[in-house]
């Protein structure tokens, strides 16, 4: 449920606020086929902040998400949070949104406030959760000190900063982890300042037309980092020759690229890509 709290108003007021329908179908395209079993999804009466700072205004504007489900807090807040992006005219890559929120598994969920300036091109999510000691790890493949729980609410937990710096690298942007005040974490994407800067998506682009089956592919690699084809046969319940196949016709568009484990993991062009497949 979605409220709009102005400055000093005590009671939270229910908007009727016009979604673009393609950032919807976008998270739902982010979402399908990667989240894993919810049995592991706990609740809480909680909620969370986004604060939206405009040049017109020295007072943000504040919109309250109630937390309750944590699965369905993360779809929510990731949807709410691309859609402002967007109505400011920002250019921060969706994936990049997606992992810094979704890395609130490790908090617990406390004292969540997700702040947008420089018109879309800065976004901040602070909690106050454990921190993160080892800042320089995290945003490395694989680092991780998620247990059964945070597992259960984002499968691949561990690649996310990491994924999440490689898209903001991708567009010029940057990412950065600091200490909150008193304590938890500040993760800020940020794309360069004054800039006008697109994204950038190769013209062939929208000439490639994925399946349903292949997208799944491309967005289980976003979600694990690095994977490779049993991985893929597995989470498809398909033959080891279809995701060979898949695999194949992704490296062929430059969208993914294979290690030399055989692992595949996506390339500057699909992260820069990943918007405009996702909305085809």
């Amino acid at each position: 449920m979605k409220y709009f709290l102005p400055i000093g108003v005590d009671k939270a007021v229910k908007t009727n606020s016009n979604e673009i329908p393609s950032v919807k179908q976008a998270v739902d395209e982010l979402f399908k086929g990667t989240s894993g079993d919810q049995s592991g999804c706990s609740n809480t009466s909680s909620s969370a902040r986004i604060a939206i700072y405009e040049s017109s205004s020295p007072a943000p504007r504040v919109m309250v998400l109630e937390i309750g489900n944590h699965k369905e807090f993360l779809r929510s807040c990731i949807e709410s949070v691309f859609d402002i992006v967007r109505e400011q005219g920002g250019f921060l890559p969706m994936v990049a949104i997606k992992e810094i929120v979704e890395n609130l598994v490790h908090t617990d969920f406390q004292g969540v406030v997700v702040s947008i300036m420089d018109e879309g091109n800065r976004l901040s999510v602070s909690d106050h959760g454990p921190g993160i000691s080892e800042k320089k790890f995290a945003l490395e493949p694989g680092f991780s000190t998620a247990g059964v729980t945070e597992k259960a609410l984002v499968r691949g937990v561990g690649s996310g900063l990491a994924v999440a710096t490689q898209a903001m690298a991708a567009v010029g942007g940057t990412l950065d982890i600091q200490d909150n005040l008193d304590k938890g974490t500040v993760a800020t994407l940020a794309m360069p300042k004054k800039s006008t800067k697109k994204r950038r998506v190769e013209t062939d682009t929208p000439r490639l037309r994925l399946s349903k089956r292949q997208k799944k592919v491309l967005f289980i690699v976003v979600e694990l980092g690095a994977v490779g084809p049993s991985r893929i046969a597995d989470e498809l319940s398909a033959g080891l020759s279809t995701a060979y196949r898949d695999l194949r016709l992704l490296e062929s568009a430059g969208l993914i690229k294979c290690d030399k484990n055989g692992k595949r993991t996506l390339t500057d062009h699909g992260i820069n890509s990943l918007d405009t497949i996702i909305s085809s």
